[in-house]
């Protein structure tokens, strides 16, 4: 496994290179930010500190190097269980592309499937953003743009148009070319 690089940006250390190009990606769209605000005890999957707090979209936000796994993806599920808000999935550095959330299950009542399985707590309830969308109407909503690989013909999906990740947006451009050997402590 390769350890990850701590890493100073704007004041805060950040445990990874990765993080702290999500810092930069946020700070160029105007997306507000609170680096891992306050920790959760989610009893039976363990403790959790969320990396960011999204206060303009009332979401936290989970950052990896790589691929999600089954037991952090469980977590982030706890998360959204028990403070009620989205858990937005970023893995790796910030790119074009739809990032996966996990919503907590507000109006959804758990219910029993063959030899009394609790489905809903084998499963996850997720909905894709577009944070780069390329506009701030997310501002003027308070949310993400959700569900972008659905398109229709009103509302075609970036997808489904011919957008790729070389279309990148300034804050895409901004993480990636960021240098951070200058931040001290």
């Amino acid at each position: 496994m390769i350890k990850s690089i701590e890493t100073y940006y704007k004041g805060y250390l950040c445990r990874s290179r990765t993080e702290a190009r999500w810092m930069v990606a946020f700070d160029t769209v105007d997306i507000q930010y609170e680096y891992e605000p306050e920790g959760f005890d989610l009893h039976n999957v363990g403790k959790y500190l969320p990396d960011f707090y999204l206060p303009q979209v009332d979401m936290y936000a989970e950052v990896k190097g790589k691929q999600f796994t089954l037991q952090e993806l469980k977590k982030a599920r706890a998360l959204a269980e028990e403070t009620k808000k989205t858990v937005l999935l970023l893995d790796g550095s910030p790119s074009r592309k739809a990032y996966w959330g996990i919503t907590p299950s507000r109006s959804i009542e758990p219910y029993k499937i063959g030899f009394g399985v609790d489905f809903q707590s084998e499963t996850f309830c997720v909905c894709d953003y577009d944070i780069f969308e390329g506009s701030n109407y997310w501002l003027d909503e308070s949310r993400f743009f959700s569900n972008t690989g659905c398109g229709t013909d009103s509302f075609p999906s970036p997808h489904l148009n011919g957008w790729s990740n070389d279309d990148d947006s300034e804050a895409v451009v901004a993480a990636r070319s960021a240098r951070f050997e200058h931040y001290r402590k």
